[in-house]
């Protein structure tokens, strides 16, 4: 059952949320608009108003964090397919994917470049490049991304006790969307993650779906990490 307005207090939403590893501190930072302190929850309906903005930015069921008695859980639309290391519970994963997926989402909508034709190969792919740029790199990559319709974004902003990932496919109204979570500074292995994702689209393992990549290893036994790693390395090397 749903509290009246009067019986709701943000204290009890912030402990439900870091419950589920989303603490006080970044809900205020990343989910709360700028204006929003300390006060303005001991107004009427500020909790309300509080589970509406966190609901839209971070994914989850605006019910759930009404219902006090509830858990709070992430949309439906979160279901994602993983590809983990040994040892890695996918669960571990929730908060990050979930995220991230919200901002795939916004991106996808907000993207007004038309979707062409997906490439049907990493040789497409490398022509294309080649025929701006001497050599296949980042930028190259991101150019092409774009040029197709397939937006590249990059964000790392997760609670700092969640695991993370290295890239992510996602698929909002037919249209794949890139997120790198990789926050390294090396941009050949930058690149490489972006080309495995890329990789991942032209051999169509991400249709309609999320698709999670927790660690993109140069050696793996799963046949389509090997496929997509294999599509990477032929856009780099002819």
């Amino acid at each position: 059952m749903i509290l009246s307005q009067a019986q709701m207090k943000m204290e009890t939403l912030y402990e439900r949320l870091s419950a589920i590893g989303l603490p006080e501190k970044f809900i205020r930072e990343q989910a709360l608009p700028d204006w929003w302190d300390s006060e303005f929850e001991d107004t009427g309906g500020a909790v309300v108003e509080a589970a509406a903005y966190i609901s839209r930015r971070l994914n989850l069921d605006i019910n759930s964090l009404l219902a006090p008695s509830s858990t709070p859980t992430f949309k439906r639309s979160c279901v994602a397919r993983f590809k983990t290391k040994q040892g890695v519970v996918v669960n571990e994963l929730l908060v990050a994917h979930c995220i991230a997926a919200r901002i795939a989402e916004m991106v996808a909508f907000a993207c007004t470049t038309e979707l062409k034709l997906l490439p049907e190969s990493a040789l497409f792919v490398r022509n294309k490049i080649l025929e701006d740029r001497d050599f296949v790199d980042m930028f190259g990559l991101l150019q092409f991304c774009w040029s197709c319709g397939i937006p590249v974004v990059h964000f790392d902003r997760y609670p700092k006790s969640q695991d993370k990932f290295d890239g992510m496919v996602a698929s909002f109204d037919h249209r794949p969307v890139i997120v790198i979570s990789l926050n390294r500074s090396s941009r050949a292995w930058l690149a490489f993650i972006l080309a495995h994702e890329l990789g991942h689209i032209i051999k169509g393992h991400a249709s309609n779906t999320i698709f999670v990549d927790e660690r993109v290893l140069l050696e793996s036994s799963d046949v389509e990490e090997v496929e997509a790693s294999e599509e990477s390395c032929r856009t780099f090397i002819r």
